[in-house]
């Protein structure tokens, strides 16, 4: 598992240095990236108790990763990063611990690169349309095809989750299916699976990832 995330990332930092992508905040988007847009498909990364946090006994790790799950996935701030890192690093009888605070960092890792994707195309439809919708019209068919290439893989990174992976599951579609909505609100006749996007990306969150940092 931790393997297909590494490759994932690494994956996605390639496409994303090879069509020149240009970042969120930027205004435009390279014409060459939703000609060819392919996404590489995904893989859960850690498993745990279904209604609960791998068990961990490690202070230090126990703190890393309640953080780490605590924030937005649009970007790890160094802060986080460097708490994990020595987490990681340390020496400690918490093997498990370290290892799904390993793998919770790499599915991490790869949010923050598929987000930038998802941001990159609701600009290039905000490109097309206008600031308030001037130039709506057809969709052109190479930006429709990267939309449901994108919605393709998003759907098969969560079916991807074991039924003992759920506090994993619903972190990831609270990240990236809020950015999925926004594209779905931009599009109409994009097809009736969309509905399986539902608002916030979540399915029955019971309660906020916030409330992992107390």
């Amino acid at each position: 598992m931790a393997t297909s995330s590494t490759v994932f990332v690494r994956g996605l930092c390639t496409l994303r240095s090879t069509l020149k992508l240009r970042p969120p905040s930027s205004t435009k988007l390279s014409a060459a990236f939703v000609r060819h847009c392919r996404f590489h498909p995904f893989a859960a990364a850690v498993s745990s108790n279904i209604s609960q946090l791998p068990v961990i006994t490690d202070p230090d790790i126990e703190a890393a990763m309640k953080d780490l799950l605590a924030i937005n996935w649009d970007e790890i701030p160094d802060s986080v990063i460097n708490e994990t890192k020595k987490a990681l690093s340390k020496t400690t009888e918490d093997k498990v611990g370290q290892e799904a605070l390993t793998n919770v960092f790499r599915a991490a890792e790869a949010s923050v690169e598929f987000s930038g994707v998802l941001v990159s195309l609701r600009m290039a439809l905000d490109d097309l349309c206008g600031l308030s919708g001037e130039n709506v019209g057809r969709l052109p068919e190479h930006l429709e095809d990267a939309i449901r290439a994108a919605y393709k893989r998003y759907i098969t990174y969560l079916d991807s989750f074991g039924p003992d992976e759920t506090f994993l599951r619903k972190k990831v579609e609270l990240e990236l299916g809020t950015k999925m909505i926004h594209l779905k609100m931009r599009c109409s006749g994009i097809g009736s699976e969309w509905g399986k996007v539902t608002l916030l990306g979540t399915s029955g969150l019971s309660g906020s990832y916030v409330e992992l940092r107390s």
